[in-house]
């Protein structure tokens, strides 16, 4: 796995990011804790029926830990060298994404770029100007991502645009999320996002007040993906909340960390970065409030529920060092 990260890293910076960035290594390092992967093969005979002749196959699987499992297979019929390569490749790309996101294909996962505001206001006539044209669905070879490329956008960006254009709500997905809601609209937003006819987001104020995001505070456009993601059909696990203290109050920054807390407690993963000191140790104060004895005592003292502490230890903070003039990202001990 390490061998082909090393051999398609450039591949797969520039397919985020669109431009080609010189990086060091990608590589996965392993402990007592961390998932063991397990690849065997094993030849079947396959028919489709009795009348046609048995076709062989052989089948690849690798394993996470001692639950989960996907499978793959190929024919045959493929050159030994080739099928053999294909395999590899394959399983590779399929452990990463199995890493990254349940789904194998990615569409659980969703990227909160840092200049939401912007780019709430802009999604339409960026996203709009690359849909006038015939080639919206245009493939292109495998080192292009075609809409961002054209764009002059990187991958994240994008699909973050994609989200947004094609919201729908999902009421199964709202009642499932209602609590979290709730909590977004009265503790942080102050108020709630609907739908407009001409497919339009809106922000109500808590008087009633309906307003065009264009028009609504920075503080409402920063906070209102995850409004959004929470209701919408995409069932989405797997959240980058790049810079999430932007255009947040202090107080609201610890709200944001309880959110957090909140949403990793209902199965969500969270990547977060900050560079705010407030949002820092909101967050850091609020995980080691989860692990201390007599933590709900504690927490009601405080002005805290029994949601806002993680369930479980299931955090790690990383700090970005410059170091001979290159970026190494060190994991930081906890407590």
């Amino acid at each position: 796995l390490n061998a082909w990260l090393e051999k398609e890293k450039n591949t797969i910076v520039k397919k985020t990011f669109n431009y080609e960035i010189a990086i060091g290594r990608i590589w996965l390092s392993y402990n007592e804790s961390s998932p063991v992967f397990l690849m065997k093969t094993a030849a079947k005979s396959i028919a489709a029926s009795s009348k046609e002749a048995k076709s062989d196959f052989s089948h690849y699987e690798f394993f996470v830990g001692d639950k989960d499992v996907l499978r793959w297979g190929v024919s045959n019929k493929i050159t030994q060298k080739h099928k053999e390569s294909v395999a590899k490749d394959t399983m590779c790309r399929l452990i990463v994404s199995h890493l990254t996101s349940k789904n194998v294909f990615g569409d659980d996962l969703l990227y909160l770029p840092a200049c939401r505001s912007g780019l709430n206001l802009l999604y339409k006539e960026a996203v709009g100007e690359y849909a006038s044209r015939d080639s919206f669905m245009e493939s292109g070879d495998n080192d292009s991502l075609p809409p961002a490329k054209k764009l002059g956008l990187t991958k994240p960006f994008w699909d973050y645009m994609l989200f947004l254009m094609q919201y729908k709500e999902d009421d199964d997905n709202e009642r499932k999320n209602k609590s979290l809601i709730s909590f977004v609209e009265k503790e942080i937003l102050k108020g709630g996002h609907i739908i407009s006819k001409n497919d339009e987001i809106q922000y109500i104020t808590e008087d009633g007040l309906k307003l065009p995001l264009h028009v609504s505070s920075s503080m409402v456009n920063e906070i209102s993906p995850i409004r959004l993601l929470l209701s919408s059909r995409n069932r989405i696990k797997n959240i980058f909340y790049d810079e999430i203290e932007t255009s947040q109050h202090p107080k609201t920054q610890l709200q944001l960390a309880r959110l957090l807390n909140r949403l990793v407690n209902a199965g969500f993963k969270m990547f977060v970065s900050t560079h705010s000191d407030t949002m820092a140790a909101a967050i850091s104060n609020l995980v080691t409030l989860s692990f201390c004895e007599n933590k709900l005592e504690k927490a009601k003292e405080l002005g805290y529920e029994e949601a806002d502490l993680l369930k479980e230890d299931c955090i790690h903070a990383y700090q970005f060092e410059k170091v001979d003039g290159k970026t190494v990202v060190v994991e930081l001990e906890k407590f």
